[in-house]
């Protein structure tokens, strides 16, 4: 039988893999990130994720090591691993679908944008900020929301609303989808770590009927088609962000194109069925 490691760092994982490899198990570690890499995109090195994952480093690496084959989720993250383990395998993640994601009902009133994230997004944040500030100061006809992650400087802007993050997936799915966001933000930073990430960020905005603005990331330039199912923007360049932003906020008819698009794209590249055989393969 196959024994799947699933982002496994624990002393009991490592024991679990020996017992395995002694019954003649398959052995397959299942890593949607790089947590060798945590410090890249966390810079405080007292930060909990830093110092949880720091303590396990010899662990993840031994898990990574050992096992007979490491499962990813990104081309670009194949590389990343390679130099642990030999045998690395690119699976595309499928997205659930429940019959409910098109586009909502145009509604009323200023666009709406959004971005939703855990909580160590202000590198990434950064130049995205520095687009916003200014169209909050000039008053500009935009709501902005933050779901989870909210730079601290906006904490308390009169024209932010922040919504609680909730780790519950049916929950987080139904907030995202009521909170009728005519934009959703996708900043990512060129880095190690981010290229071992997916776009889920972007995926669960379309699942949502959302438009997207993503950055010009490895892992989005394999899903993102740059104004068809999406706007794809240079990260650092907050001014690309500014006339993003604008634009779809101004443009209801092109919002609304481009979420229908991805849509149709997100149905014909992340089936479930194509996942399952893969796994399939994989499992032997």
């Amino acid at each position: 039988h196959a024994v799947i490691f699933q982002r496994a760092v624990s002393a009991k994982a490592v024991e679990l893999l020996e017992a395995a490899k002694r019954q003649g198990c398959h052995t397959i570690y299942d890593a949607d990130d790089n947590l060798l890499l945590i410090d890249q995109v966390i810079e405080d090195p007292r930060h909990p994720w830093r110092v949880h994952f720091g303590e396990a480093r010899d662990r993840i690496t031994a898990l990574l090591a050992g096992v007979d084959e490491v499962k990813v989720y990104s081309p670009t993250a194949e590389a990343s691993f390679a130099g642990i383990n030999s045998r690395v395998t690119v699976v595309r993640p499928y997205h659930i679908l429940d019959g409910s994601e098109s586009p909502p009902p145009a509604r009323e009133g200023p666009a709406r944008i959004g971005f939703l994230g855990s909580y160590y997004k202000d590198a990434e944040f950064k130049p995205v900020l520095e687009a916003i500030l200014p169209m909050l100061e000039e008053s500009y006809p935009l709501q902005f929301e933050f779901f989870g992650f909210c730079p601290a400087v906006l904490e308390r802007h009169p024209g932010v609303n922040r919504i609680p993050w909730t780790s519950d997936y049916s929950e987080f799915r139904r907030t995202l989808r009521e909170r009728r966001w005519d934009v959703g933000l996708a900043p990512l930073r060129d880095l190690e770590f981010n290229r071992c990430k997916t776009d889920i960020r972007y995926r669960e905005y379309v699942a949502a009927g959302i438009a997207a603005i993503v950055s010009d990331a490895p892992i989005y330039r394999d899903s993102v088609d740059h104004r068809r199912t999406g706007l794809v923007v240079p990260q650092e360049q907050p001014r690309a962000w500014r006339e993003a932003i604008l634009e779809l906020a101004e443009n209801p008819f092109l919002r609304r194109w481009l979420a229908r698009q991805a849509l149709e794209s997100l149905k014909e590249r992340h089936r479930i069925e194509d996942y399952v055989e893969a796994v399939r393969a994989i499992i032997g």
